[in-house]
């Protein structure tokens, strides 16, 4: 989905007084441009969140909550959720920021003997000052479904997927999204990144 804002159940006001309340660790992340910074919080039991942070005259303050890891591995799930890159460009007059992230998931099933795995590659696009983020792009999938434990081959199965995202940022800040073969063509289109 591109969203308008990875889906977070607190206003920002929120997020940032958890950051301020709960365990947390900076992310060193080489070329990091000035000014951001990134964060991970930690909740029992459940995994990790990754914050996208700014400086401002009040301090540090969340700009975009990029996405959680669910890695207690618990019901044979587990998560990770790895920031690749942050880079800033100047598209049309505006500096834009685009976060590299790299989601993987593995889901091991016993009860129906199935596992499903997948790795996703988002790219968040931010611009304006104070910066914001408005697009969240899935630019790559990879995922596998099959048999967990094979005890016999004729029931045996495996299943892949595979696709890929184009978008390009227009020096307006219309972002111009394309679907390449066998992505989710609901994702087609044109989106704001500033007004």
């Amino acid at each position: 989905m591109i969203s308008a804002e990875y889906p977070d159940p607190l206003p920002a006001d929120e997020q940032q007084r958890e950051l301020e309340r709960t365990a947390c660790d900076d992310v060193k992340l080489e070329g990091m441009p000035p000014g951001l910074a990134l964060m991970t919080t930690y909740r029992q039991g459940t995994g990790s969140v990754r914050y996208l942070l700014e400086s401002s005259d009040a301090g540090m303050r969340v700009v975009a909550r990029l996405g959680d890891e669910y890695r207690p591995g618990e019901l044979g799930i587990s998560e990770s959720l790895e920031v690749k890159a942050v880079t800033v460009e100047s598209i049309g007059g505006h500096q834009v920021t685009k976060v590299m992230l790299v989601h993987e998931r593995s889901d091991k099933d016993v009860g129906i003997n199935e596992i499903t795995v997948s790795t996703t590659k988002y790219v968040v696009l931010c611009a304006g000052s104070p910066l914001v983020c408005p697009l969240r792009i899935p630019a790559e999938y990879e995922g596998s479904q099959g048999t967990l434990l094979v005890e016999d081959e004729a029931t045996a199965h495996e299943t892949s997927t595979r696709w890929t995202i184009d978008y390009a940022i227009q020096p307006d800040g219309t972002v111009v999204v394309k679907p390449g073969k066998d992505a989710p063509v609901n994702l087609a289109g044109r989106y704001a990144l500033w007004k």
